[in-house]
């Protein structure tokens, strides 16, 4: 599997975390670390050359960028990671592991980027929105919320494990968010509440990522929506 793989970290709290993802970058042969407004300290970088061990060159070659849509942009799928267990928005549309890998392998990309929040609260929701999916790593429900190092871990495995097949990608996933994007401005203009727009919107591109449906398929459907989508701004327009 040819894949050039990010990791965007969104404000890092600590240096032996940050040393840690370093020697797990080598690990799994990850492209960038990009960092997204940090909380670092000199003392933290000091503590995570350390911990970086063989891998602190990794350290000279962070890419830094203040706001996580910058660090997204020229990503083509990504994937945000949540400790929070909710049947509330967005939270109630995580996929599993499984599910987390049966979506690797059915699209078609060039770059893929896991997006985690800081040690402290995580990703809150308006980060969580810009992505593309949210995976939760099975935990006990007593103590859910895993190290940010375990968590990168975890996910890069799982990618890497993926590395000795060969796989046949076919779903664009613009062509997903595109129909995400029109389903909600839809829901939106019929159903009168933003809330209950954006479960139309996660629901329904949870439930094609997942449908096996071949890019021909979505496309359809791609073209339907965007034909909703214009008849109910004609419909609605003020």
């Amino acid at each position: 599997m040819d894949l050039s793989l990010h990791l965007i970290l969104v404000e890092i709290e600590g240096g032996v975390n940050l040393g840690l993802i370093c020697r797990l970058a080598d690990n799994f042969e990850v492209t960038t670390i990009r960092l997204v407004n940090p909380q670092l300290s000199d003392e933290d970088y000091d503590l995570a050359d350390i911990f970086a061990s063989r891998a602190a060159h990794r350290l000279e070659k962070l890419e830094f960028y203040n706001r996580l849509e910058d660090a997204i942009k020229d990503v083509d799928i990504t994937f945000g990671t949540s400790g929070i267990v909710s049947d509330s928005y967005p939270w109630r549309f995580a996929i599993n592991l499984k599910d987390f890998t049966k979506i690797i392998r059915a699209f078609e990309f060039n770059s893929l980027g896991l997006v985690f929040g800081r040690e402290s609260i995580g990703l809150n929701i308006e980060e969580l929105e810009k992505l593309d999916f949210i995976v939760r790593i099975p935990t006990s429900l007593k103590y859910p919320s895993l190290n940010l190092a375990t968590s990168v871990a975890i996910l890069l495995s799982w990618i890497f494990s993926l590395k000795s097949y060969k796989i046949k990608r076919k779903v664009n996933p613009k062509h997903l968010r595109l129909i995400s994007s029109y389903s909600y401005d839809v829901a939106k203009k019929v159903l009168k509440k933003d809330s209950l727009a954006k479960n139309v919107s996660y629901t329904l591109k949870k439930a094609l990522a997942l449908s096996g449906l071949s890019n021909n398929d979505i496309k359809v459907l791609m073209t339907m929506w965007r034909r909703l989508y214009s008849k109910s701004n004609a419909k609605y327009k003020d």
